[in-house]
């Protein structure tokens, strides 16, 4: 059912009768909704129809009995707060029009120009006009958000209730507004009020009853300031309490100097900016004589003591740029910057004479105190304090046999030196200069001849330490496992990389030397010979101590970088499914064991296939090890076992600088 608009309530204040009619016609023929025209000839008239009827517009003559000229338009607007109103004038002036503006009026029209249409469109546009300010003002009064409104003239035109509350107050003029409002500006700007209120203060520009303004908010953020300043005391507080807990994880507790984590982020700095730069680092191992006649006679308490004296001396005969740190019971490494050997034994001396001047009183007398040096020049390819406490342990001890109190420098890195399992009884294993080489043995499909895949496999020298086992069972006797598992580690890379071996690069470490050793260095010297994503590591399961799962981080920081992880000799006697699920590796190598009497026994068969089986929950693909004869190979491939490898392939092969030999 069509509903009919409601009427327009216009107001035509006119003492003209035919003026009168005219209007009403052209409302009449020119509206498209019914109008309800009420005429009114004099100001007094339309004051009062104003506050008792109402209107939703005032056609208003400026020519009236009791009041004339531009005086009509304020004296009624003072009435009519929110009607627009349009003004008739007689007067062919254009100026007067423009004054009327000025002051309130909506729009003017001239009598002599007059008609339907102009009369029709400037009553709708002053009702639209109207409208939209009507809503803008509700808006601006419902805002939680101070907002003040100045016309050109700087009056104030308009505050609502929440600047009111800001200010304590209505301003009655721009005057009483804190100066920082009154030059307020588009960029945000904090003022704090009278009130102790932190307010944002912008200003834009905007239209307000047909002329142009400035309106200007005044946000309190009192409380974001407040949480913002709590924010930044936390912030600090975090920093602070993290620099602290960063000095603690890095710091002996006891002497104050650094750990061997600190030591090994110092390494690390100095050892990359020798390599960039050129320069030589020089190391010297410290170690406290007799110190633990010094623990059995006057108790720890006194140790404690004698560690705390000597590491003083050591500090104050240093450099600012050194580092020192303690890496074992009374042993101290001191890594110089930017120097020589000869430097480095100059500075050596120094610090064996002022720790041999230095004494530590006791309830009986005195504690003469002393240390054995040894000095070396450290190499840039090194990657852990391992290394150098390796490269700088044989020269230590030759320190400590020839008579304590002295210094002893280190040999540089040279050609590979010769031992023997008789030869260690005399002389210390050194895992820099021990005769290495590397033997290659192939992953093939057992389903195909397509190598996928090969091993490199470390030769110590002709003798009792050519195999692994035997070899690197000394290094650890001897202290420098780390040390030579790394120099293996790199020695097999460039051997696989000299030779072009195709496919995927399997090559052993300990997983203690994964501890020992920062993954960011240990991944840059792999990076060094060879593309990251070609490389498989080999733990072995055998020698996991206790709990694996410590091995789970680096093994993500490796594995993140394109590294493949394989869990080596699998099925040995300590297997575990759930370690496996833990370190997730990619590789999984059953031990050579289970494959023995495969061919022959149901039961030993039965046993490999639920190793298969259980391997199974692993998402890893799984090689067996230690394939020699085609029936074993056969029986792997009933299994479904893709991968293998073996002597029925053949015997590992010798590779040399020039290639495989």
């Amino acid at each position: 059912m069509f509903m009919p608009s409601k009427a327009i309530k216009i107001l035509l204040v006119e003492d003209n009768p035919g003026d009168q009619e005219l209007v009403r016609s052209y409302l009449r023929s020119s509206m498209d909704r019914p109008v309800e025209l009420q005429c009114v000839t004099s100001l007094s008239a339309a004051r009062s129809a104003v506050d008792t009827v109402g209107c939703d517009l005032v056609l208003l003559d400026l020519g009236l009995p009791d009041a004339d000229g531009l005086e009509v338009v304020g004296a009624l607007r003072r009435v009519a707060t929110d009607v627009p109103i349009v003004v008739l004038t007689g007067s062919t002036y254009d100026g007067a029009g423009e004054e009327a503006l000025a002051l309130d009026a909506q729009d003017y029209l001239r009598k002599d120009q007059l008609d339907g249409a102009s009369l029709g469109r400037s009553v709708r546009y002053a009702l639209a006009r109207s409208r939209w300010q009507q809503q803008y003002r509700q808006q601006l009064s419902a805002s939680p958000d101070g907002m003040l409104v100045l016309d050109e003239r700087g009056d104030i035109r308009f505050v609502n209730r929440a600047c009111e509350a800001l200010l304590q107050g209505a301003p009655g003029s721009i005057d009483e507004l804190p100066g920082a409002v009154r030059l307020a500006r588009a960029a945000p700007v904090d003022v704090t009020l009278e009130s102790g209120r932190i307010v944002e203060v912008r200003s834009v520009g905007t239209d307000w009853q047909g002329q142009a303004a400035q309106l200007i908010t005044l946000r309190d953020i009192t409380d974001r300031r407040a949480a913002e300043r709590a924010l930044a005391r936390l912030t600090a507080e975090l920093r602070e309490a993290n620099q602290r807990l960063a000095a603690l994880v890095s710091t002996d507790p006891l002497t104050e100097v650094l750990n061997r984590r600190g030591m090994e982020d110092a390494l690390g700095h100095e050892l990359d900016r020798a390599d960039r730069s050129g320069d030589q680092i020089v190391g010297i191992l410290v170690d406290f004589d007799d110190f633990k006649s010094v623990n059995d006679r006057f108790g720890h308490a006194v140790g404690d003591a004698a560690l705390k004296a000597l590491t003083s001396a050591l500090k104050s005969a240093l450099r600012g740029g050194d580092h020192v740190g303690r890496v074992g019971g009374d042993e101290f490494l001191v890594i110089l910057s930017d120097a020589t050997l000869a430097e480095g034994m100059t500075v050596a001396e120094k610090l064996r004479r002022t720790v041999a001047s230095s004494t530590l009183p006791v309830a009986d007398g005195t504690i003469k105190l002393s240390a054995s040096f040894s000095v070396g020049v450290l190499e840039t390819n090194m990657v852990s304090v391992e290394q150098v406490l390796a490269a700088l342990g044989n020269a230590l001890k030759r320190s400590k046999v020839g008579g304590k109190d002295r210094v002893t420098a280190a040999p540089a890195a040279g050609g590979a030196v010769r031992h023997d399992l008789h030869d260690l009884e005399d002389q210390p294993l050194d895992p820099e200069a021990v005769e290495l080489h590397s033997a290659l043995q192939p992953i093939r499909r057992t389903d195909a001849p397509e190598t996928v895949g090969s091993e490199a496999l470390t030769r110590g020298p002709p003798g009792g330490l050519e195999m692994p086992g035997d070899l690197f069972r000394a290094a650890f006797e001897h202290d420098v496992l780390t040390a030579l598992d790394l120099r293996a580690l790199r020695h097999n890379l460039v051997s696989m990389q000299t030779c072009d071996v195709p496919g995927i690069r399997h090559v052993n470490l300990f997983p203690s030397t994964l501890l020992n050793t920062p993954i960011d260095r240990l991944l840059r010297l792999i990076g060094e010979e060879v593309e990251l994503d070609r490389v498989c590591i080999e733990l072995s399961e055998q020698q996991f101590l206790g709990d694996p799962t410590y091995l789970r981080e680096p093994l993500r920081l490796l594995r993140a970088q394109g590294i493949r992880i394989a869990i080596d000799d699998v099925g040995f006697g300590r297997s575990s499914i759930e370690a496996l699920l833990v370190l997730e590796p990619d590789v999984i190598k059953v031990d050579r064991h289970c494959v023995q009497g495969i061919e022959r026994g149901t039961g030993e068969r039965r046993q490999l296939e639920r190793l298969i089986a259980m391997l199974g929950a692993v998402s890893a693909d799984v090689i067996v090890e230690g394939v020699e004869s085609e029936a074993e190979l056969l029986v792997l491939q009933e299994m479904g076992v893709e991968y293998a490898q073996g002597f029925y392939w053949g015997r590992p092969t010798r590779m040399s600088a020039h290639g495989a030999a």
